[in-house]
């Protein structure tokens, strides 16, 4: 197991949900967070929530679309300054829309991707640059079991979460020769605020909300894996619900 102690790690989509959980984990195990969010007043909130827990300086909240280029280029910026390194990237911020096939528009569609897709191609690169030249680190790119199989009225979600499922291989073997380690984390439902909107089975709401799988049990799992030095590829974690091997 590696330390943690004093690495540096970026989590998007931070202000709540599993993006807050891998914060606050990370933080209470000494690792200096970064929280990327678009929202940028309730990601400061959560953030100072977090320094208030831990009682420590971080984590640092930050503003930024993660599909703009120049923004995701002015938070690395902003972060190298300050810590000269980034040990670990998160990619966990998305969207979704629940809709049948023939009702998604192609703007509905670009507008998934543009989030989804291409949000943690432009974070992945420039974490890709930086770990080049430190000789390691950890890239999670978390693409749900949406990113290898498929399920109704997903016709957007699927299809982005399935091209961050193969960036995350291309970058698994292009990483190899720098050290560097990328792994897909595909949680199934969640009990987030999207998770119980894209959630499938919808007949027994009740029940299925009882089977969600929590966000910190997700983070504890992405906590392990942070610190474990072997070779891990993918890590699927279901809900109870599901089926094995889903």
């Amino acid at each position: 197991m590696q330390n943690p102690e004093k690495q540096v790690a970026i989590v998007t989509g931070a202000s709540r949900g599993l993006g807050f959980e891998i914060s606050k984990v990370y933080t209470q195990n000494g690792i200096n967070v970064y929280m990327i969010d678009i929202n940028e007043t309730g990601n400061s909130d959560a953030a100072e929530v977090l320094r208030e827990m831990t009682g420590k300086d971080y984590p640092v909240a930050l503003k930024a679309d993660v599909s703009c280029p120049e923004e995701v280029k002015k938070i690395y910026g902003i972060i190298l300054k300050k810590e000269k390194r980034v040990d670990v990237l998160v990619n966990n911020a998305a969207i979704f829309i629940r809709k049948p096939f023939l009702d998604t528009t192609i703007e509905e569609y670009r507008h998934i991707f543009k989030i989804n897709s291409e949000g943690p191609f432009l974070m992945c690169k420039e974490a890709f640059k930086i770990m080049s030249q430190q000789n390691g680190g950890k890239i999670f790119n978390i693409t749900s079991t949406g990113g290898f199989t498929g399920y109704a009225d997903h016709s957007a979600y699927v299809p982005a979460k399935h091209a961050l499922q193969g960036l995350t291989k291309v970058l698994a073997i292009e990483g190899k020769a720098h050290n560097i380690r990328a792994i897909a984390v595909c949680p199934g439902g969640m009990n987030t605020e999207m998770g119980k909107i894209s959630a499938v089975t919808l007949k027994k709401d009740d029940e299925r909300k009882n089977n969600l799988i929590e966000p910190a049990l997700v983070a504890d799992n992405i906590l392990y894996l942070t610190r474990y030095e072997g070779y891990i590829d993918k890590v699927v974690i279901r809900t109870e619900h599901g089926g094995p091997f889903i």
